[in-house]
Protein backbone atom coordinates (compact mmCIF):
# COMPACT_ATOMS: atom_id res chain seq x y z
CA UNK A 1 0.00 0.00 0.00
CA UNK A 2 1.24 3.39 -0.79
CA UNK A 3 0.82 6.30 1.28
CA UNK A 4 1.86 10.29 1.12
CA UNK A 5 1.75 12.52 3.39
CA UNK A 6 1.20 16.59 2.68
CA UNK A 7 5.29 17.21 2.95
CA UNK A 8 5.93 14.58 0.07
CA UNK A 9 2.79 15.68 -2.00
CA UNK A 10 4.29 19.52 -2.11
CA UNK A 11 7.64 18.16 -2.80
CA UNK A 12 6.51 16.17 -5.83
CA UNK A 13 4.06 18.46 -7.22
CA UNK A 14 6.78 21.16 -7.22
CA UNK A 15 9.12 19.47 -9.54
CA UNK A 16 6.30 18.83 -12.24
CA UNK A 17 7.03 20.50 -15.64
CA UNK A 18 3.94 21.73 -16.77
CA UNK A 19 -0.10 21.99 -15.99
CA UNK A 20 -0.60 18.52 -17.70
CA UNK A 21 1.89 16.45 -16.12
CA UNK A 22 0.67 18.94 -12.99
CA UNK A 23 -2.86 17.30 -13.33
CA UNK A 24 -2.18 13.84 -13.77
CA UNK A 25 0.36 13.77 -11.04
CA UNK A 26 -2.04 15.65 -8.24
CA UNK A 27 -4.46 13.12 -9.31
CA UNK A 28 -2.68 10.03 -8.73
CA UNK A 29 -1.16 11.72 -5.68
CA UNK A 30 -5.41 12.31 -4.29
CA UNK A 31 -5.79 8.78 -4.82
CA UNK A 32 -3.28 7.82 -2.16
CA UNK A 33 -3.97 7.48 1.76
CA UNK A 34 -2.98 10.17 3.83
CA UNK A 35 -0.50 10.52 7.06
CA UNK A 36 -1.14 13.55 8.69
CA UNK A 37 1.56 15.71 9.74
CA UNK A 38 -0.07 16.08 13.08
CA UNK A 39 1.74 17.42 16.19
CA UNK A 40 3.15 14.47 17.44
CA UNK A 41 5.18 13.92 13.74
CA UNK A 42 5.96 17.47 14.13
CA UNK A 43 7.60 16.65 17.70
CA UNK A 44 9.70 13.44 16.14
CA UNK A 45 11.10 15.55 13.40
CA UNK A 46 12.57 17.95 15.76
CA UNK A 47 13.58 15.10 17.97
CA UNK A 48 15.69 13.66 14.47
CA UNK A 49 17.07 17.36 13.81
CA UNK A 50 18.05 17.58 17.77
CA UNK A 51 19.51 13.82 17.92
CA UNK A 52 21.45 14.74 14.33
CA UNK A 53 23.12 17.66 16.13
CA UNK A 54 21.60 20.10 14.07
CA UNK A 55 24.27 20.17 11.56
CA UNK A 56 22.81 18.19 9.13
CA UNK A 57 21.57 20.03 6.28
CA UNK A 58 18.29 17.93 5.16
CA UNK A 59 15.19 19.52 3.85
CA UNK A 60 12.73 20.19 6.31
CA UNK A 61 9.98 18.11 4.19
CA UNK A 62 11.91 15.31 4.38
CA UNK A 63 12.25 15.26 8.36
CA UNK A 64 8.24 15.19 7.80
CA UNK A 65 7.88 12.55 5.85
CA UNK A 66 10.23 10.56 7.76
CA UNK A 67 8.62 11.47 11.23
CA UNK A 68 5.28 10.71 9.41
CA UNK A 69 6.10 7.01 8.21
CA UNK A 70 7.91 6.76 11.74
CA UNK A 71 4.69 7.85 13.31
CA UNK A 72 2.67 5.34 11.53
CA UNK A 73 5.20 2.18 11.26
CA UNK A 74 5.56 2.68 7.65
CA UNK A 75 8.41 2.56 4.98
CA UNK A 76 9.74 5.59 3.36
CA UNK A 77 10.19 4.66 -0.84
CA UNK A 78 12.99 7.15 -2.00
CA UNK A 79 16.14 8.18 -4.33
CA UNK A 80 17.43 10.84 -1.44
CA UNK A 81 20.38 9.45 0.59
CA UNK A 82 18.69 11.72 3.53
CA UNK A 83 16.28 9.15 4.38
CA UNK A 84 19.08 6.28 5.12
CA UNK A 85 20.31 9.14 7.50
CA UNK A 86 17.27 9.98 9.05
CA UNK A 87 16.48 5.90 9.34
CA UNK A 88 19.48 6.16 11.87
CA UNK A 89 17.41 8.39 14.21
CA UNK A 90 13.62 7.63 13.41
CA UNK A 91 12.07 3.78 13.40
CA UNK A 92 10.94 3.62 9.85
CA UNK A 93 12.75 1.33 7.25
CA UNK A 94 14.44 3.42 4.11
CA UNK A 95 13.95 1.89 0.93
CA UNK A 96 16.11 3.12 -2.03
CA UNK A 97 14.94 2.87 -5.48
CA UNK A 98 17.72 1.70 -7.85
CA UNK A 99 18.99 4.06 -9.91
Amino acid sequence: MLVSCTASTLEILVGVRDEHEFAAVDRILRGLANAPINRAVCDAALGAIRELGGSRRIPIPDYLIAAAAAERGFGVLHADGHFDLLATVLPFESVRLPE
